[in-house]
């Protein structure tokens, strides 16, 4: 089974969530992290990404980036980001360039299917 991380360009906690919803109510354009905009709405994920995760057969793994640091310090990937990890070695398959060109759920499933 092939294991991936997802790291969302956002910290953790209820004070970073709450300043997160707060810029993508009031400045959705200019929100840092496009993975957290095609996988939530404003206050919870999307339909369509709760059904992908129920059914995939991906072992998927998420962090936040102050988490993904802290358990992987030495790695360094522009972010949001989703990474393979294989016995710890991480590759990343879809970059935040890539992430940040989706304009939609759809696309982004799509791109996960064919890993």
């Amino acid at each position: 089974m092939k294991s991936l991380i997802f790291v969302y360009n956002a910290n953790s906690g209820f004070i970073n969530l709450s300043l997160d919803i707060a810029h993508k109510i009031i400045s959705p354009k200019t929100y840092q992290c496009n993975l957290c905009t095609l996988t939530h709405d404003t206050f919870k994920q999307k339909s369509l990404w709760k059904q992908f995760r129920a059914n995939t057969n991906l072992h998927i793994t998420f962090y936040h980036k102050d988490e993904f640091k802290k358990n992987y310090p030495t790695a360094s990937f522009k972010l949001p980001c989703v990474i393979e990890n294989n016995n710890l070695i991480l590759k990343e398959v879809i970059d935040s360039k890539t992430i940040n060109n989706y304009s939609n759920l759809k696309q982004f499933i799509d791109a996960l299917n064919q890993l």
